[in-house]
Parts: C-alpha cells; structure tokens; sequence
C-alpha cells in the first residue's frame, strides 16, 4: 500500500466516522435519544458527554485545568491539530484566543465551521495533514493535539511539524495514549486498529 493509499484510508475512515462521543462511535445516537449532525443540540450534546469524561479538567470553565487560557487571551495565536467536532476549538475561542483549528477530514472541519457559525464565534478551520502543516515556522503562540496524533500514520513527523509551526518560546501540548495502558490497548489497538483496520497504515511509532 502506498504513503498515499495510507492517508486517504485515514482520512475516509474518521469522515465517515467522526468523534461523536455517542453511544457506537461516529454514530449519532446517544442514551437520550438520537440527535441531528450539525445542529445546536447535537453540538451540546457531544460537549455535554466529552466533558463528562473529562471532568477533572474542569474547574471554572471548560479545561481551564489543562489549557492556559489567560496566557493567550488577548488573540494569542493557538492551533489545533486534528479538531475532531470543535469541542476545544471553540473553548479557546470562547476564551479570547485567535483560533486555527485543522483536521485531515472534510466532516471535521465542516462541523467545526458550522459549531463556530452557530455559537458566532471567530477562527478559521480548514483541511491539513499533521505531517505538513501549511503553515510557516513559529506561527503561532500556542499549539496543541489531543488525542490525534497516534492515529497519524507518522506520529514522530506530526510531532516535529507541530513544534515546528509554534514561535520560539511558545507553548504546545500534546495528548497521546500511553501505548502500556489498558486504555490503549483497547481503543487504538483492539477497537480502532483490529475491528476498524487502522493497523492496516499506522506506523511502527503509533
């Protein structure tokens, strides 16, 4: 299989298959009810069961325990790499920063335009490989992945071009799971690579 035929598979598998944090993954049904893709409900509600497992890194706001929302308020420049539906790209913005949020998938950046449209909040989404952002060196004050960048086909290059794009001094922050965790071994190894096939172009890195 080619480097090419590798990423395409990548990018098709998580459009048809967003991050919807529902009952099955990338489906649109949760214990509630079923919700319509691209609504405002359907926005809270994803946020609603994201932040539910995540609660220890909320104190007053969203995250406020893992991300330096203060530092970058006055239209720091923070990216996002792989903004899934936009549930922390938003949270930035809300928060003052001058928002860029990118994935490799159109569903991704489609939702996340649309998340930002109807909250009426600024930034700019748009499609990107983590392995060549389309951006110059230290373009940005701050930037991060959560989650993401294991399911990169070259997670060492995707690292590199994150670090690379923040300024001299700035901040970035990166999520991965612990590959000894059991956590890891059941999502990205059993789920997501056995049952989903990611291990069919993930790198000897993920």
């Amino acid at each position: 299989m080619s480097e090419h035929e590798r990423v395409d598979q990548v990018q098709e598998w998580w459009a048809s298959n967003p991050m919807t944090y529902g009952s099955v993954h990338g489906r649109l049904d949760y214990a509630d009810g079923e919700y319509q893709l691209g609504s405002l409900e359907f926005f809270d509600r994803v946020d609603r069961e994201f932040y539910s497992w995540t609660k220890q890194m909320h104190s007053e706001r969203p995250f406020d325990r893992l991300f330096p929302y203060k530092k970058y308020a006055n239209q720091g420049r923070v990216l996002e790499v792989g903004c899934g539906l936009g549930t922390m790209a938003m949270n930035w913005a809300k928060n003052g920063a001058n928002v860029t949020a990118v994935d490799l998938n159109n569903t991704s950046v489609e939702q996340t335009t649309r998340r930002f449209e109807l909250h009426k909040l600024n930034g700019e989404v748009r499609i990107a490989d983590a392995r060549n952002l389309p951006f110059e060196d230290g373009t940005f004050d701050y930037g991060y992945s959560w989650g993401v960048l294991h399911h990169s086909p070259d997670l060492r290059g995707s690292i590199d071009e994150l670090i690379r794009v923040v300024k001299p001094g700035g901040g970035f922050g990166i999520m991965l799971y612990n590959r000894n965790s059991i956590l890891y071994r059941y999502i990205i190894q059993y789920i997501e690579g056995f049952l989903h096939y990611e291990n069919r172009f993930l790198g000897p890195w993920n």
